[in-house]
């Protein structure tokens, strides 16, 4: 029973879920219930463990709208306490921030799911950050996302600009940024 699965599991079961029983495009009603039921646990993930679940869910084809709606809530309150830690510091921990959040951003791109609030945080933590101490990875990966992301009146146009003026200067082809979206382990 999908009600039953502890806290901790939810992050590995999603993974294996997403990579032996989902066809694509389609949610079933067991993963419906299983985003359901981890919503409730969301808060209590780092952001290693929460980027796992998004990303297995997107695979599975789709995310429940109060499923994505508790993940942008959180996501933004981590950068909002990321973002004042940053003041007292140059750059962000690599080990926490960049790979994971990227993921996210990434599995929203997949799924083609325009969130405003949750791509403008991104976007000024990133920003905030500096555009040239980003990992290869994370700079081409944005760059795939917010351009298939882009709509017209989204705000977003400056930071596509800045992304786009860092892909120039790194020299990245269209190839590596098409490729960015299988990710790190995926030879992204």
């Amino acid at each position: 029973k999908v009600g039953d699965v502890p806290a901790q599991d939810i992050p590995s079961l999603v993974a294996a879920l997403a990579t032996r029983t989902c066809e694509e495009g389609q949610v079933g009603q067991a993963i419906q219930a299983l985003q359901q039921h981890a919503i409730q646990h969301l808060s209590a993930y780092e952001l290693p463990e929460l980027a796992t679940i998004v990303e297995g869910f997107a695979n599975c084809g789709g995310l429940i709208a109060d499923f994505q709606a508790e993940v942008t809530r959180i996501v933004i309150a981590q950068l909002t306490s990321w973002n004042s830690l940053l003041t007292m510091s140059t750059t962000w921990n690599r080990n926490v921030i960049d790979s994971e959040l990227w993921r996210i951003v990434c599995a929203y791109a997949d799924l083609q799911l325009r969130d405003p609030p949750l791509l403008k945080a991104v976007a000024r933590a990133a920003m905030k950050e500096n555009l040239g101490t980003l990992s290869l990875w994370g700079v081409a990966v944005l760059s795939w996302a917010y351009d298939g992301l882009a709509a017209e009146g989204d705000d977003l146009a400056v930071f596509r600009r800045h992304l786009a003026a860092e892909v120039r200067r790194r020299q990245l082809t269209t190839k590596q940024i098409e490729a960015s979206r299988l990710g790190l382990q995926a030879g992204g």
